[in-house]
C-alpha cells in the first residue's frame, strides 16, 4: 500500500467521521472498503469486493437499525482501527481486526434473522491466524 492508498482509505473514513446520519456512514461504507481492496492493488480482490458490497446493500435493509448511534459508533471505531491494522503490516493484528469486523455482522444478521451463522469470522481468524505468510498486500519495499 503506497501513501496514495492510504490516503484515499483515510479521506473516506474523515468522511465518516464527518457524516450526521447512518444512511451517509453506510454510503461511505461501501467506498471504505473499496478503497481498502483498490489499495491491494489486485483487481480480482477488487472485483470481489464490489460483489460483496452490492450483496450486503440488500442486507442492510433486512437488518432493523436498533440504534442508529450505536451502528455509527462501532462502524467508525472498527473502520479506525481496520486502518491502523492495514498500516501497521503486522499479519496478525490485520486478520485480528478482520475477524472483529466479520463477527460483528455475523452479531446484527444473527439478531435480525433469529438464525444462527456457522461462526465464519471465528473460523477466519483460526485460519489467519495459523499461517500469515501470504497476504493480498504488497509489500510496501
Amino acid at each position: 500500500m503506497d501513501e496514495r492508498d492510504y490516503d484515499a482509505i483515510h479521506d473516506v473514513l474523515a468522511m465518516q467521521r464527518s457524516a450526521n446520519n447512518l444512511e451517509s456512514i453506510r454510503s461511505l461504507d461501501v467506498r471504505f472498503h473499496l478503497a481498502i481492496a483498490n489499495a491491494t492493488h489486485n483487481s480480482v480482490i477488487y472485483q470481489q469486493m464490489e460483489s460483496l458490497m452490492q450483496e450486503l446493500e440488500i442486507a442492510r435493509h433486512v437488518i432493523p437499525v436498533q440504534s442508529p448511534e450505536k451502528e455509527i459508533q462501532e462502524t467508525l471505531e472498527i473502520h479506525t482501527e481496520t486502518l491502523a491494522a492495514i498500516s501497521s503490516g503486522d499479519p496478525n493484528r490485520i486478520a485480528e481486526t478482520m475477524s472483529i469486523h466479520l463477527s460483528m455482522m455475523e452479531d446484527a444478521w444473527e439478531r435480525a434473522s433469529g438464525r444462527k451463522l456457522s461462526g465464519y469470522s471465528r473460523q477466519l481468524r483460526f485460519t489467519l491466524g495459523a499461517d500469515t505468510s501470504t497476504s493480498a498486500w504488497p509489500s510496501s519495499s
